[in-house]
């Protein structure tokens, strides 16, 4: 299902109304199918990399990593700087999870783009970090 998010950005450098387009996907394997350009079948033969908070890489076997992501409930991609793609499980996901993932994806739309795909990631992940903390802090504090 895809949908245009609108919002109104407002600062002293910025101004302006941006859309993103948002495409929800029904399952993970449609998601890891269009993420990867090929099917499920394909995908189990191969073996994927990672990194770790600590800057520290690891080596998955796709039942590994798709295990991971049905623990986390959650999965998104940036696509093309101008939208995202996501799947959620919303009875499985914890909140902070699905913020941190959606704020770690508006990251990769956020200019300057690094060259670097590590440092790109990096880049993302601290979108992802600082979502998640705040909406830590808002549920600590009885916000909502």
């Amino acid at each position: 299902m895809a949908f245009h998010f609108k919002w109104k950005h407002v600062s002293s450098s910025v101004d302006g109304e941006y859309v993103i387009k948002l495409i929800r996907y029904d399952t993970l394997d449609e998601i890891l199918e269009k993420h990867y350009g090929c099917s499920i079948a394909d995908l189990k033969k191969s073996r994927h990399f990672g990194f770790d908070g600590n800057n520290m890489e690891w080596e998955f076997t796709f039942e590994e990593m798709y295990e991971n992501i049905q623990i986390m409930g959650c999965y998104g991609m940036a696509v093309n700087k101008e939208e995202i793609h996501f799947w959620v499980d919303v009875n499985g996901v914890d909140p902070s999870d699905f913020i941190g993932m959606i704020a770690h994806e508006k990251g990769h739309l956020t200019r300057p783009f690094k060259r670097d795909p590590m440092k790109e990631e990096f880049k993302a992940e601290r979108y992802g970090d600082a979502a998640s903390f705040a909406f830590c802090i808002a549920k600590e504090i009885e916000l909502f």
